[in-house]
């Protein structure tokens, strides 16, 4: 059997049986799909015009010889036959994914006779299969910033001009990887069932730790001792990224005079975003300072007492000294040993040294020491009575007891340094207010018994001449050198008194130097 392309080229030309089929060609026909007709006669039968729905064997419809066919009349004379083909007009065309029956219609042309064929219709099927698409999203990277890392995407394969939405859908924020993922929306013209999404190259987001270098350093600080600890009193971040904040705790504190380095303890470094997460594992860069903490010492100025009296042939000393600029901190003490010591006429320094008392360091002071003055006057005897080279007893002496040294509480200068007085100092008028008017009246009664003896040796002869009196001129030269030496001391002790004010200035100015800083 072969296929002929003009249907009027197939004929019969004996009586008998001819099985006919047809193959529809086309574009709405799949290659290689036919009808098969059924054996004819043309001198029998003629094949009325049909249209299959079904891939059943149809019944075959047999008219006379003499009649026309339902559809078209029989040709007479022809000893041929022809038919033709064409898709049924009632089917729906195949445009979706999915299959459906290739139905068709056919009929016999001019002059052939549809009595004389068999016609068995047998439809092709329409089979649509879902177009591709593929997608391939982008991958990127990027240091650890507190925003979401995205990236682009494609998606390609739509025929016939269809659309539908896609958008990707990745997002990385903090330090890690994930899948640059997608989405596609159909809201176009594009059904769903149409496709069949394939994935090409899924790109990858990934956030490394950020690297922005932060230095995280505690305050100084600097005071002058005071007995309590010093600590940082807070810290200093540079280089932390806009909308994050910073918290950590400082370690080291001192409490006497030195100097620590205060420290950032790392362990408790929290970095905090804007909701307030903890993100510290975000940074990877996070280094820690240094600062000093000084205590300076404490200023304090010593002085010992300053004591006087008339030689007696023992040591005067003065076990007394004081803090006279500063304080001591609260529950803190000096102890002092006074060396000092003045025998002879003359004038020495009180001297001493500072030992720490209880729950005290002299480390933590800054010591000043002023030494006070020991002062041993020379002693002046009292000068003898009228007309005798027996010295006259003083006031209120007894005339049967020596005019010897008397004890130092009882001839010290009025105006003399105590304990409870250290700013006092021994005047001329002070130290000789018991004296002066003891040779005043030893002078007028030794002038009284020169006038006497006079005019008794001119009444009286033979009367004895009163001597002169040498112990006059010795307490005269006394008094002198008495007043002379008051005025040394003073002026000693007030160059002594501007010096430690001097001394005391440049301390306390250091010391708030110190502070400030």
């Amino acid at each position: 059997m072969s296929w002929v392309d003009d249907p009027s080229k197939v004929s019969l030309t004996h009586s008998g049986h001819l099985a006919v089929k047809l193959r529809a060609t086309g574009a709405n026909y799949a290659a290689g799909q036919y009808a098969a007709g059924p054996r004819a006669s043309p001198s029998r039968s003629a094949l009325s015009r049909w249209s299959p729905g079904a891939r059943t064997r149809p019944t075959t419809a047999r008219r006379s010889p003499t009649a026309p066919s339902a559809s078209r009349p029989r040709a007479r004379g022809s000893a041929s036959s022809t038919a033709r083909a064409w898709p049924s007009p009632s089917r729906e065309p195949q445009t979706d994914v999915g299959e459906s029956d290739n139905t068709f219609v056919f009929s016999f042309n001019e002059g052939t006779s549809g009595d004389d064929y068999l016609v068995t219709a047998k439809c092709g099927q329409l089979t649509i299969l879902p177009a591709t698409l593929t997608v391939t999203t982008h991958g990127a990277s990027k240091p650890y910033d507190g925003t979401a890392l995205t990236a682009s995407g494609e998606i390609s394969g739509f025929v016939n001009g269809e659309t539908a939405s896609f958008a990707t859908t990745g997002s990385q924020t903090l330090v890690g990887t994930s899948a640059n993922s997608y989405a596609i929306t159909w809201d176009g013209t594009a059904k769903e069932s149409n496709y069949n999404v394939v994935e090409g190259a899924i790109g990858t987001l990934e956030v490394t730790p950020s690297q922005v270098a932060i230095n995280v350093t505690p305050h100084g600080g600097s005071k002058v001792y005071d007995g309590k600890p010093l600590a940082s009193a807070g810290i200093d971040v540079d280089g932390l990224p806009a909308g994050f904040t910073l918290e950590a705790a400082t370690k080291g504190t001192i409490t006497d005079a030195g100097e620590l380095l205060a420290e950032i303890d790392a362990s408790t470094i929290v970095i905090r975003n804007a909701a307030g997460e903890d993100v510290t594992a975000q940074f990877a860069n996070v280094t820690c300072g240094k600062a000093p903490l000084i205590v300076t010492k404490r200023p304090v100025t010593v002085t010992s007492a300053t004591d006087s009296k008339v030689y007696d042939g023992t040591a005067l000393t003065k076990h007394e000294a004081m803090v006279t600029a500063g304080s001591l901190v609260e529950g803190e003490s000096f102890g002092y040993d006074l060396t000092g010591a003045q025998t002879a006429v003359g004038t020495s320094d009180n001297t001493f040294t500072v030992k720490a008392g209880a729950n005290t360091s002299l480390d933590n002071y800054e010591i000043t020491q002023v030494n006070g003055t020991l002062t041993v006057i020379a002693y002046t005897p009292p000068a003898p009575g009228p007309g005798t080279d027996e010295p006259t007893p003083g006031p209120g002496k007894n005339p049967s007891t020596p005019n010897g040294p008397t004890n130092s509480s009882d001839v010290t200068p009025s105006g003399s340094t105590t304990s409870d007085d250290m700013g006092s100092v021994p005047t001329a008028s002070d130290s000789k207010e018991t004296t002066m008017p003891k040779t005043a009246d030893k002078a007028t009664s030794g002038n009284n018994a020169q006038s006497e003896g006079k005019q008794n040796s001119e009444n009286a002869p033979t009367a004895e001449q009163p001597t002169s009196c040498w112990v006059h001129w010795l307490m005269l030269l006394g008094t002198i050198a008495t007043l002379v030496y008051g005025a040394v001391v003073l002026l000693r002790r007030r160059r002594m008194t501007a010096d430690l004010d001097k001394e005391m200035d440049e301390v306390l100015s250091g010391a708030k130097e110190g502070s400030d800083k």
